[in-house]
């Protein structure tokens, strides 16, 4: 960590729980023990089953240090999308950064990417990093990307036909993000590549060659071992991420020509929607029978 004798400024570090007893005190203790000095810091339950709550209520009222921190829980379960915009609301930081309740955050995490964004030009508004792989016994596996991942950087390169997306568990973003677009769209599965393209509407999206989270591959991940069900479910709600793209292109003004490609976009999502709701799912569907067979 290294700043300057000005006061850093007030960063934001959310973590989104569900059922996460096995995984939480390791994802807690990171985010209490960043040391990064001017830190708020949300954790909140999605109205869990288990003993997540407490787990995150016990290290809270045990917490020492400086961080302002915001313990809460939902009544009723609400999903990763309307969590994940009350957390929105509440953060109060110039940048915001994501947790997930089964991953562990370097501790030097805030610090090291705030250093990177102060020291480098004004025109970045969201970073996202490498991680370092870990299964469910917390034994490290390898680093995620192995090689430079190869997405737009830019609002120029998404024109250019580069596609646009960030791992939401290393990314953080400028708070203009919500300020200026607000909620998503109803439907939308996924929040990672709605923040990324925001950010792309704004500025720079930057990527860190080194790990700064422990991401965590098991059983119960939401993207990892989808049946091919689950899959073709994900792949029917696409169209509602290229409509959250239209919505806050024209939040941003942007020209006709750029929100006729994500109007295409759509439609194209659309028929893949009706092809996978039709013959291919039947195809596929056999398919999985006769592999289960042999």
């Amino acid at each position: 960590m290294s700043f300057s004798s000005k006061k850093p400024q007030l960063v934001t570090i959310y973590c989104a729980l569900y059922n996460h007893e096995r995984y939480a005190f390791n994802s807690i203790t990171s985010m209490l023990n960043q040391d990064y000095p001017n830190l708020q810091i949300i954790i909140s339950d999605d109205c869990s089953t288990d003993q997540t709550y407490e787990i995150a209520e016990e290290l809270v009222n045990e917490y020492k240090g400086s961080s302002q921190v915001i313990l809460r829980r939902n009544s009723v379960n609400l999903g990763v999308i309307k969590h994940v915009e009350i957390l929105l609301s509440l953060s109060k930081g110039n940048w915001i950064f994501q947790a997930a309740g089964d991953d562990v955050s370097y501790l030097t995490r805030v610090s090291d990417v705030m250093n990177f964004i102060d020291e480098s030009h004004v025109n970045i508004k969201g970073v996202f990093t490498n991680l370092c792989v870990i299964d469910e016994n917390d034994n490290k596996q390898k680093l995620y990307f192995e090689s430079m991942p190869n997405c737009a950087k830019n609002i120029k390169e998404y024109r250019s036909g580069l596609s646009c997306w960030a791992i939401g568990a290393s990314l953080c973003f400028n708070r203009i993000v919500y300020d200026k677009y607000g909620d998503f769209v109803k439907n939308v599965i996924g929040e990672d590549g709605c923040l990324a393209f925001r950010v792309l509407l704004e500025g720079d999206l930057e990527y860190l060659d080194y790990p700064t989270v422990y991401y965590r591959i098991h059983n119960n991940n939401l993207s990892q071992n989808l049946t091919m069900k689950q899959k073709i479910n994900f792949k029917n709600k696409e169209q509602w991420l290229h409509i959250n793209h239209l919505k806050d292109a024209e939040l941003n003004h942007k020209d006709d020509e750029f929100k006729n490609k994500i109007r295409k976009k759509i439609v194209k999502a659309f028929l893949l929607n009706w092809l996978l709701s039709t013959k291919l799912v039947k195809v596929l569907f056999w398919c999985e029978k006769i592999k289960l067979k042999l």
